[in-house]
């Protein structure tokens, strides 16, 4: 081919830097064997054991089973922390982003409940309580008693819901 052939395949200009990385890549795997020994499976002095990779292991039934119970943990994790969300905006009635003494004295029912709350749970001295504090606290008790966090989740949220009710009747009764 002669250099003004418009059909000539352009030189690759990178494959000087593909081929130094693959040599490094292989450098490295063969290294990383030598210390291994993988072919013996002697210790070396480099390990006081042999290691044997995770990809290469066979899991047991019970670390399925772990394995799957983990999982299902963090996915209960994240719906929680959803529906901590959805209550945290229920809560959040003029929608600021942060919940001050009168949203979460509705949200407890109770301003004496809502002033330790705010007191122990406001970690930058606002003066309210916004969304990743809030999470932070009902993770805490999420952490100890999913359940009982659960319980005070529906309790905020119920509390929050009817309060809502109350005020669109109250709207449409005198509005």
């Amino acid at each position: 081919m002669s250099a003004d052939d418009p059909w000539a395949v352009p030189p690759d200009e990178w494959a000087e830097v593909r081929a130094k990385r693959e040599r490094a890549i292989a450098a490295k795997n063969e290294a990383s064997a030598v210390k291994m020994n993988y072919a013996d499976k002697v210790p070396t002095r480099h390990h006081k054991a042999v290691v044997v990779p995770a990809r290469h292991r066979a899991y047991t039934q019970n670390d399925l089973e772990v394995m799957s119970e983990l999982a299902q943990k963090r996915e209960d994790a994240i719906e929680f922390k959803a529906d901590v969300r959805r209550v945290f905006n229920l809560a959040d009635v003029d929608g600021s982003g942060e919940l001050d003494i009168n949203e979460l004295a509705k949200a407890r029912n109770s301003v004496a409940k809502a002033e330790a709350s705010l007191e122990s749970d406001d970690q930058d001295a606002s003066g309210t309580l916004n969304f990743d504090e809030f999470c932070e606290k009902m993770m805490r008790t999420y952490r100890k008693t999913p359940a009982g966090a659960r319980r005070i989740l529906k309790t905020y949220e119920g509390i929050c819901v009817n309060d809502e009710r109350r005020s669109r009747r109250f709207d449409v009764v005198h509005g």
